[in-house]
């Protein structure tokens, strides 16, 4: 199992996540009341997400020794209310990804190299049934 630890600075939303030695700061932008010391929680996920996708992509092309020499994914997030058919309500999360692929790439390869960021681990994590079990430590 793969764990990260994540502690609050008193006085402040800035929180210092950890895992294997590495540390990424996290905090609300200043209109949310932080102090603007690190991404937003959102910004986080998203960043995880675009990490996954190019090193998916890069991996791959290595693996096929096609061309690729750079890959860019810029990712965009917003919500909105939807209605069920039941006549309920539920928000609908929408992340949008663009992947631009820097290389001598022909069309099959920049499809299949598209393709392939879709199957990276947190994009399929995030299309697939997720539980969150929070307990008292």
């Amino acid at each position: 199992m793969k764990e990260v630890t994540v502690r609050g600075e008193k006085g402040g939303y800035a929180q210092h996540a950890t895992a294997r030695g590495h540390e990424v700061v996290g905090d609300e932008t200043k209109d949310d009341g932080g102090a603007d010391r690190g991404m937003t929680p959102t910004e986080l996920l998203l960043a995880s997400l675009g990490s996954c996708k190019t090193i998916t992509v890069r991996m791959y092309a290595a693996k096929k020794g096609w061309p690729l020499e750079d890959v860019v994914v810029h990712l965009s997030h917003d919500k909105e209310e939807a209605a069920k058919e039941d006549g309920t309500k539920e928000v609908v999360h929408r992340i949008r990804a663009s992947v631009r692929l820097e290389g001598a790439l022909d069309a099959d390869q920049r499809a299949r190299l598209l393709d392939i960021s879709t199957r990276c681990p947190i994009h399929r994590m995030l299309q697939g049934k997720i539980e969150i079990e929070s307990r008292l430590a």
